[in-house]
């Protein structure tokens, strides 16, 4: 029993780093092992390397997706200062090892099978057909930058590592002990008096001279720079450019229609609450179907004829029973009506149909246009498909940019000098019209432009709108400090408010250590007037005060009694000085759903730490080797020595 109950911790852990590695990677010490060594490796998990391709591939693309939640795109290199080659690699070698620790078990998923979970995709099914489609795989792998077999190979790779999945993850669970202590932590109750400081606790700073202005500024010279701009020329094809020269068949148009009410994306289909009274016997179904029939309740029948309760169905769709002859049946019935049906497995159902609640079906003529608009998407989406493959031809052939464009008979257009925001010099935001979304509304291809180098004319790349574009990048005016005269006003604001959150924070400081020693707050109130705000408040942790700054909340729920805390306020233009009065143990007892929400939050944390352990254990079984230089060349920066 011991040894069975290993097996399945074992494949526990095993599934709660695959969970780990598809939420979130997490930061090693990795720098801390780095060596020199393999020349087409960035690091080795045993005998297993994690190739330089694979991890390239993986950086740039999250990258990608970082850059896209943020104003000002991120460089390799600064990607690389913060560490995210770190959490790639280590994503990659918690992999490795799942892997690895699955060949172990004797996990094996073969190659058809992966294609099987990859044709199932929703996202690669036809719109009109509802059956896979080859070109939406395509399209998908292409914006994706990832090729067929390392789609498929990933996709194996999932399908292995999730066939260690445990059968009993549900085995693991929090005492209800500890869930209770955990109530009474969270619903302890804590009362405080605070006192707030205004502004009009510290004099007004003075007018500081041009020289401290300029000092100032220097000191926060981000704050004062003008943007860089850059000049550049772009090729594009977006759906757009292709919908107005495009045709769709009314029959298809049609057929998608009828697809999509057949399936639900469009309106409701024909649902029905449906009552099943089981019985070994004919006669006994057709007894209770002529009491149904009667009107008599499916409780009350079932309970007269000595059988088992009946089985309700609620707002099933057609063939959604799981019997083929018993969905068929209740779906040929009126509402009220009920028959005896010889089910599957060899006993008989007593069907009745308790409520019918109609189809309800859009409008043709009213969808029409939008459902023709969709598909004249996807078609254009098709020919752009077509045509860029034509230009990531020409680009591999080293065509500058202006033959591939007349190549392809598109146009190349030339764009005034912009900023990451896509403003001109001018202050003139390149926001496109009507529908079709300009320069500045398209953050992709702003991040593009400002994160390749001058003269350099980028691959092929998607736009925001499932377009796809190329650039070159042809002048770069750099980011400068703005003139003195024109950043003075902006800059002695700022300075005098730094001034006074400064002064106003050395006040604070001397009201907490008076209230340490033993004074009142009420005699600091009488002393700073207007200035000074006295409060009492009530602290518990689930649902804190909202008047109160974080730093001084903190404070409270960690301190003891007579504890003097002191903070900004949650404006940050005041300061607060709290005082802990008393803790008050909760007084309710713990039951129903909140004891079930705790236990499983504290499951969550105990198979965490478990994770971890877990982690370190087989790490250690297969010694992990990084290669610090070969990472480095493979994001184009400088090796080192």
């Amino acid at each position: 029993m011991a040894e069975s109950i290993g097996g399945k911790i074992r494949n526990v852990l095993v599934g709660i780093l695959i969970g780990m590695l598809v939420l979130a990677f997490a930061v090693w010490g990795v720098n801390d092992m780095f060596t020199p060594g393999a020349r087409n490796a960035v690091a080795t998990v045993g005998d297993t390397e994690i190739s330089t391709t694979e991890f390239d591939t993986l950086f740039s693309r999250e990258l990608e997706r970082i850059n896209s939640e943020r104003p000002e795109s991120l460089t390799n290199q600064q990607a690389y200062d913060q560490g995210l080659h770190n959490q790639i690699l280590q994503g990659m070698i918690t992999n490795a090892v799942i892997k690895i620790d699955a060949d172990d078990l004797g996990v094996g998923v073969n190659q058809s099978l992966a294609r099987r979970e990859i044709e199932g995709i929703p996202a690669f099914q036809n719109e009109l057909t509802g059956k896979f489609d080859e070109n939406k795989l395509n399209q998908a792998l292409n914006r994706a930058r990832i090729t067929r077999k390392q789609f498929e190979n990933d996709t194996l790779s999932s399908l292995r590592s999730q066939q260690t999945i445990p059968a009993i993850t549900g085995g693991l669970v929090a005492p209800a002990d500890y869930a209770a202590l955990q109530y009474k932590f969270l619903t302890e109750q804590r009362r405080a008096s605070v006192l707030t400081l205004s502004q009009s606790a510290v004099a007004e700073p003075e007018t500081p001279s041009d020289e401290t202005l300029k000092s100032y500024i220097e000191e926060n010279s981000a704050r004062y720079m003008a943007p860089e701009y850059r000049r550049f020329s772009l090729i594009r094809v977006e759906p757009f450019d292709y919908t107005d020269d495009l045709e769709i068949d009314p029959a298809q148009v049609k057929e998608s229609f009828d697809y999509r009410v057949n399936t639900g994306t469009i309106g409701s289909p024909e649902t029905r609450t449906v009552a099943l009274i089981t019985s070994a016997e004919e006669d006994t179904a057709k007894e209770a179907v002529a009491q149904l029939q009667a009107g008599t309740e499916p409780e009350l029948v079932a309970s007269s004829l000595g059988l088992d309760a009946p089985d309700i169905y609620e707002n099933v769709r057609k063939n959604g029973l799981v019997d083929p002859a018993t969905s068929t049946a209740a779906f040929e019935l009126s509402e009220g009506d009920a028959s005896a049906v010889l089910g599957g497995l060899g006993s008989w159902n007593a069907v009745y149909v308790q409520e019918i609640t109609p189809a309800v079906v859009p409008d043709f003529e009213a969808s029409k246009a939008e459902i023709e608009q969709e598909l004249l998407e996807a078609k254009a989406l098709d020919a752009i498909y077509d045509l860029t493959a034509d230009i990531e031809d020409a680009r591999l052939d080293n065509l500058p940019l202006i033959e591939i464009a007349e190549q392809a008979n598109i146009p190349m257009s030339e764009y005034p000098f912009v900023d990451r925001s896509g403003n001109t010099q001018d202050g003139i935001r390149m926001s496109g019209f009507s529908a079709i979304p300009g320069i500045a509304a398209d953050d992709k291809i702003l991040r593009t432009l400002f994160t390749s180098d001058l003269g350099y004319e980028t691959d092929l790349f998607e736009t925001s709108t499932g377009g796809y574009a190329m650039i070159r990048v042809d002048d770069i005016i750099d980011s400068t400090m703005r003139p003195f005269e024109e950043v003075r006003e902006q800059a002695l604001t700022a300075y005098q408010n730094q001034t006074r959150a400064d002064a106003l924070r050395s006040k604070a400081m001397e009201v907490t250590q008076r209230l340490r020693e033993g004074e009142s707050l009420q005699a600091i109130k009488n002393e700073l007037g207007d200035a000074a705000d006295i409060s009492q408040t009530g602290l518990v942790r689930t649902n804190p005060p909202q008047f109160l700054g974080p730093q001084v909340t903190v404070g409270l729920f960690e301190g003891k009694v007579g504890d003097v805390i002191r903070g900004p306020g949650p404006d940050q233009m005041t300061q607060q000085i709290a005082r802990l009065e008393s803790i008050t143990a909760s007084q309710d007892g713990l039951a129903g759903t909140y004891l079930s929400v705790l236990q499983e939050q504290a499951t969550a944390a105990i198979s965490n730490d478990i994770q971890n352990a877990y982690q370190g254990a087989i790490i250690k079984e297969n010694p992990v080797q990084p290669y610090p230089n070969q990472i480095r060349s493979v994001l184009g920066l400088s090796t080192e020595n």
